[in-house]
C-alpha cells in the first residue's frame, strides 16, 4: 500500500522531472549532434503532455482519490514506464536505445488504456450504486397498504 501511495504522490512531479531528465541526459549521452538535442527538445513537451494525461486519467477515478493510492496495475505500469524513460536517458544511441524507446512508447500507451479501462469500470460501478440507492427509495408500497391510515397492510373487501 505504501508503494501505491508513493506512486500517486510521484505522478505530478514526474510530469516535469522526466521530460527534463530525458532532455538533459540524452543531450549529454547523444551530444554528438545538435539535431538530436533539437529533436529531444521538441519531444519533451509531448512527453510532459502524455505524462499529465495519464496522471489525470488515474486521478479522475474516485477509488484512487478515496484510497489515496493507485491500483496495483497502475503502480506496476507507471513504475515500468518511468524506469524505461530513465533508462532511455542513460543508454547510448544504437539498437538498445531504440528498443528501450519503443518499450517506453508501448508502456505509455498501456498506462493510458489501462487507466481508461479502470476509469470506465469505476464509473460504471459508482453509477450502479447510485441507481440501486434510488431504486431502494422509490419502491412502491406493498399491496393493500393504505397511506391515509399509515397502519401498515390493510385487507379490503369491496362489495360486488
Amino acid at each position: 500500500m505504501w508503494y501505491r501511495h508513493a506512486v500517486l504522490t510521484a505522478m505530478l512531479p514526474a510530469v516535469a522531472v522526466l521530460p527534463v531528465w530525458l532532455l538533459v541526459a540524452r543531450g549529454i549521452v547523444a551530444g554528438d549532434s545538435s539535431w538530436n538535442v533539437l529533436g529531444y527538445l521538441l519531444l519533451a513537451p509531448f512527453l510532459a503532455l502524455a505524462l499529465a494525461l495519464v496522471a489525470g486519467v488515474v486521478w479522475w477515478r474516485g477509488s484512487v482519490r478515496r484510497a489515496r493510492a493507485v491500483s496495483p496495475l497502475d503502480a506496476v505500469l507507471l513504475s515500468a514506464w518511468w524506469a524505461s524513460l530513465i533508462a532511455y536517458g542513460i543508454v547510448p544511441e544504437g539498437v538498445i536505445a531504440t528498443a528501450v524507446g519503443v518499450l517506453a512508447v508501448v508502456l505509455g500507451l498501456a498506462c493510458f488504456w489501462a487507466g481508461i479501462v479502470q476509469l470506465v469500470r469505476d464509473a460504471r460501478r459508482r453509477v450502479r450504486e447510485v441507481l440501486a440507492a434510488f431504486e431502494l427509495q422509490a419502491q412502491p408500497p406493498a399491496p393493500g397498504y393504505d397511506a391515509r391510515r399509515d397502519r401498515g397492510p390493510v385487507i379490503r373487501i369491496d362489495p360486488r
